[in-house]
């Protein structure tokens, strides 16, 4: 299945600059899709993406660095806990770190 299979594969929505790091989701993921996640880029470049039934569902950029010269080649995040009208509305709010080889 997609989530545990450790046979690489192309993803074709992410022609272009080199993918330097990963942030899986790691309650997200099922059978077939492998939830949400982030990808840094060669050229500073964050994106959330998804894949599910073996298919890109999409590749978004989420955030530039200023500086396109510099990679982004550590990325993670954080759930914060639900408060006040989030937990009403069901907003969702993460706490992204980034790093570059300079920052």
């Amino acid at each position: 299945h997609l989530a545990r299979s450790l046979k690489p594969r192309s993803v074709p929505m992410s022609k272009g600059p080199r993918v330097e790091s990963v942030c899986w989701d790691r309650d997200g993921a099922d059978e077939v899709s492998t939830g949400e996640f982030l990808v840094g880029t060669s050229t500073g470049t964050m994106c959330k993406a998804l894949i599910a039934d073996g298919k890109d569902r999409y590749w978004k950029v989420v955030y530039s660095l200023q500086d396109s010269a510099q990679p982004i080649c550590g990325i993670e995040y954080e759930l914060f806990p639900p408060s006040g009208r989030h937990v009403i509305e069901g907003i969702r709010k993460y706490f992204v770190m980034a790093a570059t080889p300079t920052r």
